[in-house]
């Protein structure tokens, strides 16, 4: 029996990249573990690259059902120096 949670289905923030470039990075890796994301940023993405402070900065989201996978695979990637 399949439940419905809409708990499971809210995006929750798991990292937040300096710019795109770094975010679509992190989404790659995700993907690559099967967990899809979305960006969210103050300034469309690709519509006006940016690199200013704030401005550039991008949030990446996933389903709270795998946040805490994410968050481990994404910590996993950056301690090994292979994110940076």
């Amino acid at each position: 029996m399949v439940v419905n949670d809409p708990a499971r289905n809210e995006l929750v923030k798991v990292y937040t990249a300096a710019d795109e470039m770094e975010a679509r990075m992190v989404q790659e890796l995700l993907l690559n573990a099967g967990i899809e994301s979305m960006l969210n940023a103050r300034v469309a993405p690709g519509l006006f690259p940016s690199t200013w402070g704030d401005l550039a900065r991008q949030d990446i989201l996933v389903f709270a059902a795998r946040a805490e996978e994410a968050k481990k695979i994404i910590a996993e990637q950056y301690e090994a120096g292979e994110g940076q």
